[in-house]
Order: C-alpha cells, then sequence, then structure tokens
C-alpha cells in the first residue's frame, strides 16, 4: 500500500475548503449585491443601440455589466435581466421615448437575490440623469432594481431618479432609489398612470414629487424616510377624473403652490376624494382643497389616528382651508384637526374660514378640533329666502383659540 504524507494530505483539504468557502463567499456577494469580482470590463454601450429590441444579460465574469456615456434614446423593447450592473458616466441617463406606442418600452426585472443596479460611474449625488419614461407602454417596469446617485440634470423641469412624464405608464415595485440630487421619483406631468409597490426611497433630497392626478398610487407599502426632507410633495392642480383615496404614509404630504401646467391655489376635486386617518397634509400658504360641483371630500380619522391638516409655516393664516362647492351626501370631516388655517383669499367666495361652504353645499363636520386661527372655523353662505344652511350639520366641533368662533355665514340670509 502506498503510504500518504499527512501533512501534504490535511494541506490539501485545508485547500479544498478554502476554495469551497471562497466561491460561496463570492456568489453570496454578487446576489446581495455585492462586487461579482470579475475580471472582465463592461461594455460601452453605443448612443444609438437602445433603437431597436434589446436585451441586457448579467455576464459574471464582469464587475459591471455596461457603461453608458450618453443620453440615451429609446425606441424599442429592452429587457434587462436579474443580475445586470450599469453605470453611467456623468450627464448620462435614460429615456424611453413614445416613438411607438406598441414597442418603446423599458423592463428592468431583478429579483430578491439578484436586484439589477443602475449607479453612476463615481457615487456622488446627481452624477447622471436618471431615468425618464415618456412611453404608453403597458410594460414599463422596474422591479427590484436600485437606482443610485441620479438627479443631476433635469429633464425638462424634472430632476429625479425616475420621471414619469405626461400619460406615460409605468410599473414600481421592490425598488430602491437613493442618493439623489433632488427627488427619488417625479410625476409631476398629468395623465401618468403609475403603480408603486414595496419600494424605499432614501437618502434623496426628497422621496417623491407628484401631481394630484396620481395620488391614489402611494400606499403605505412603500418606505419615504431617511432623505433630508422626509415628505411627498404634491403640487397643485386637478385630481383625477376618477375616485381617488389619499392614504396614509410614514412621512407627511406637503401641498405645494407650484405645478409645471403653472396651476396654483391648490388641489381641485371634481369626483369624490377619501383620506386614510392619520394622514398628515402640510400647506402652503397660498393653497386650499376645492371640492368642485361634482366632488366630495370624506376626511374621517379615528380618534386615536386622526387627520392632521396643517401649515408648513406654522404662523396664523399659515394656510387658506378647504372650500366646499359640492351637495354630495359624501361630504364628511370627522375625528381631525385644522391648524393655522383660515387665511383670506378676497376672492369672494366665501373663504373667511378654515372651512367654507358656497350656498346650500352639503357637509356632516364632527369630533373635529380646530386650533392656532383667529377667524370663524366655518363660514357659510345663505340666500335671502333662507334662514340657515340645513345641509350643514355641526357636532362636537372645538376651537381652542380665544380669537376664532365656531361659525360664521354670509349672504342675504344673514345680513351681510
Amino acid at each position: 500500500m502506498k503510504r500518504i504524507n499527512s501533512t501534504k494530505f490535511w494541506s490539501i483539504v485545508a485547500l479544498s475548503v478554502l476554495t469551497a468557502s471562497l466561491y460561496s463567499c463570492d456568489k453570496k456577494d454578487k446576489d446581495n449585491n455585492g462586487p461579482k469580482k470579475g475580471t472582465k470590463g463592461p461594455t460601452e454601450l453605443a448612443c444609438d443601440f437602445f433603437q431597436e429590441d434589446r436585451v441586457l444579460v448579467d455576464d459574471p465574469d464582469a464587475d459591471v455589466d455596461y457603461l453608458v456615456k450618453c443620453d440615451m434614446k429609446v425606441a424599442g423593447d429592452i429587457k434587462v435581466e436579474p443580475g445586470v450592473v450599469i453605470e453611467f458616466e456623468q450627464n448620462a441617463g435614460i429615456r424611453i421615448d413614445d416613438f411607438n406606442v406598441d414597442r418603446s418600452s423599458f423592463r428592468a426585472v431583478g429579483s430578491s437575490s439578484k436586484p439589477i443596479i443602475l449607479r453612476g460611474t463615481k457615487k456622488q449625488s446627481g452624477y447622471w440623469r436618471g431615468i425618464v419614461y415618456d412611453s404608453k407602454s403597458p410594460i414599463n417596469e422596474l422591479n427590484y432594481v436600485h437606482i443610485e446617485d441620479a438627479g443631476g440634470v433635469a429633464y425638462n423641469k424634472a430632476k429625479a431618479g425616475v420621471v414619469v412624464y405626461a400619460e406615460a405608464v409605468l410599473k414600481m415595485e421592490n425598488s430602491t432609489i437613493s442618493n439623489s440630487k433632488e427627488y427619488g421619483l417625479d410625476v409631476t406631468y398629468h395623465g401618468s398612470k403609475i403603480t408603486l409597490n414595496n419600494n424605499k426611497f432614501t437618502g434623496n433630497k426628497g422621496p417623491a414629487i407628484i401631481n394630484p392626478d396620481v395620488m391614489g398610487a402611494l400606499n403605505a407599502s412603500n418606505d419615504f424616510t431617511g432623505n433630508t426632507n422626509d415628505y411627498v410633495v404634491i403640487e397643485s392642480g386637478s385630481m383625477s377624473d376618477e375616485a381617488t383615496t389619499l392614504k396614509k404614509l410614514n412621512v407627511p404630504y406637503h401641498v405645494s403652490n407650484n405645478s409645471v401646467y403653472n396651476y396654483s391655489g391648490g388641489i381641485s376635486a371634481d369626483n369624490a376624494l377619501t383620506i386614510e386617518p392619520g394622514v398628515v397634509i402640510e400647506h402652503d400658504a397660498n393653497v386650499k382643497w376645492n371640492i368642485q360641483e361634482n366632488g366630495a371630500l370624506k376626511a374621517v380619522g379615528t380618534a386615536s389616528q386622526p387627520i392632521i391638516f396643517t401649515a408648513i409655516n406654522k404662523v396664523l393664516n399659515g394656510w387658506i382651508g378647504i372650500y366646499f362647492d359640492s351637495e354630495h351626501p359624501l361630504n364628511e370631516i370627522a375625528h381631525a384637526q385644522f391648524h393655522y388655517s383660515g387665511k383670506t383669499t378676497g376672492s369672494g367666495d366665501g373663504s373667511r374660514g378654515s372651512i367654507n361652504l358656497w350656498y346650500d353645499n352639503l357637509l356632516n363636520i364632527h369630533d373635529v378640533t380646530f386650533k392656532n386661527i383667529n377667524l370663524c372655523a366655518i363660514n357659510y353662505g345663505i340666500l335671502a329666502s333662507q334662514t340657515d344652511n340645513f345641509l350643514l350639520t355641526i357636532t362636537n366641533v372645538t376651537v381652542e383659540d380665544a380669537g376664532g368662533c365656531l361659525k360664521s355665514c354670509y349672504g342675504q340670509g344673514c345680513g351681510g
């Protein structure tokens, strides 16, 4: 029998275990967004590479699979497979143009173990432009995608890691946008159709800025914390023609007086708007909610989760309030708080209170508190032939301000 040298034998065993361990660690690193430890450099994509259908595949021998040096225009069906890493040089980006409604699309679908990474060649906030969807394709999707270091140069007026233009379509799930110079997500153009589930917006200047059309797409499965400004901005504008629910998030909403469509003054609702318990909404100075003739507002919180309507700038007359021109039976405000509201507009529409009702409007308001107001909480119009607005029901409403009052009226019916 041939004798085996014991020292040599155990050296071989140790080497085998070490090799297996290194292989295991390398695979683990790659599967968890770590370095691939590959030997190949990235494939540089020509600026017209996305002008036809393409599939981007993961190369296990490359740390970075692809390099983009320009603002790429997409005119085909682009699919990015799990595990792909794409780096962008300064001011480079991707724009999915609507050259062909049936074909211009960008689908990046990774997995929890093999996410797709889109990042700058330098880890610097706003180093590259980001991704812009200007396509109506129903297959546009970002799923298990990490987008980092984007939002440095505006597409039109939008600066964000992901921008969705008017009437564009995007489903975004299980993805992270971080280190954007401005917003993680910008959907300020009207008519967009977006789906947002289980995403994280963190390490950006702000998580998201949207228009009222897409308010209903935001939900509590998304995480909007860890940014310089932890709030979601809703620009002034008109709500979608569909019934909408404003859902509770883990950050407040800010209603801004700015708009890419130069709309100012707040949010106009001509359909049913429901606000969930626990929602916190902070407002710019000159904004209000306009509940139009065909609209309705149901803002019903709970004793433990009241809805908070307040101002961004915490001063008297910090924002206007809510204006009703609606007789809708859904109109109800309950278990809510109003802070710093009641700024007058001088427009002659009865805006002399935190809540203002045009003639013969319906509202059931109960279990509501008004704080830091110096006008009446509720102001409503009465015609000459009327003695009161019997469609207005007020129960258990308190005003915690010596300078305020509960209600007042205007019009010939009350001598004003």
